[in-house]
């Protein structure tokens, strides 16, 4: 496996993303709710290593790997061209975010080109819902 866990906390920004143009954007769900997504892959142009995001034990985490590596343990799992449902190929990121504290469970915020993403609990007060990926 070639990669790493880049940090996992309430809080962190991603700036040596910034501006970076995407190349692919795809995220995993088990089927039950089209946004309750696992987890988000992200590739970007001139960077080699895919980079993951998700949400667990009510912090952000942000990690990045090689390809096969990326996908791997998600095979069960209904994947989603989040890049293709958006038109989002070859736009630019403007940021990715995570805010959150002991008392609120953080929520990861992407802005691509105009669009604006969350990742974050479906039922904000309760740590075991389930994450979804929603278009603000």
């Amino acid at each position: 496996m070639s990669g790493d866990r880049i940090i996992n906390a309430h809080c962190f920004e991603c700036e040596n993303l910034q501006g970076t143009e995407l190349e692919s954007l795809v995220g995993f769900y088990d089927g039950q709710d089209p946004y309750g997504m696992d987890i988000i892959l992200f590739k970007l142009k001139g960077i080699e290593l895919w980079q993951r995001f998700f949400l667990d034990a009510g912090i952000g985490f942000w990690e990045n790997y090689d390809q096969v590596s990326a996908f791997e343990g998600y095979e069960d799992l209904i994947p989603i061209n989040i890049a293709d449902k958006y038109s989002l190929k070859g736009i630019c990121l403007q940021y990715i975010s995570c805010v959150g504290n002991n008392n609120e469970l953080s929520i990861i915020s992407f802005k691509i080109g105009k669009s604006n993403f969350v990742l974050m609990h479906k039922d904000s007060k309760n740590i075991e819902s389930e994450t979804i990926f929603k278009k603000l």
